[in-house]
């Protein structure tokens, strides 16, 4: 019997594609309006472009342990609550913008390692099918980014 999966899965990846990228690939495209809608130097968030490099290193070896201890899914909602945590912190001060980012970041990180395992978990025949989508969209997503930052100048 063909085991049957949500009609939102596919959306679903595509959607957490983008989320795993857009937050970080569109920085550089809006850095000069957070700086100026934060009354500061563009100068001073040189580390605001750095801090996702560095939550992926610092993050991403937790993630199969957290999963093991909480459940995958479990833990994938954990992290997408903390992931809009961090993107509302962001919106406030200066301060705020580098811990939310950090949240995002540390959000992001866990969802780049566990997503393949989920889905290798939920359909392990259609691994190859499924992380299609997925790549489709981060490439979609650099592709705006980069279409993006061109337009500016």
């Amino acid at each position: 019997m063909k085991q049957k999966h949500s009609h939102f899965l596919i959306p679903g990846i595509l959607l957490l594609g983008i989320v795993l990228r857009a937050p970080f690939t569109t920085l550089s495209t809006v850095l000069s309006d957070i700086a100026s809608g934060l009354g500061v130097e563009v100068s001073s968030l040189g580390l605001l472009t750095s801090l996702p490099l560095l939550t992926f290193a610092i993050f991403s070896p937790f993630a199969a342990s957290w999963a093991k201890r909480f459940g995958i899914e479990r833990l994938f909602l954990g992290v997408l609550i903390v992931m809009t945590l961090g993107s509302a912190l962001r919106t406030i001060n200066l301060p705020l913008l580098y811990v939310g980012t950090l949240l995002v970041g540390a959000g992001i990180a866990f969802i780049n390692v566990l997503l393949p395992s989920l889905i290798q978990a939920k359909r392990p025949k259609s691994v190859r099918i499924l992380n299609h989508p997925l790549h489709y969209s981060h490439g979609l997503v650099h592709s705006c980014g980069f279409i993006g930052s061109r337009s500016n100048h």
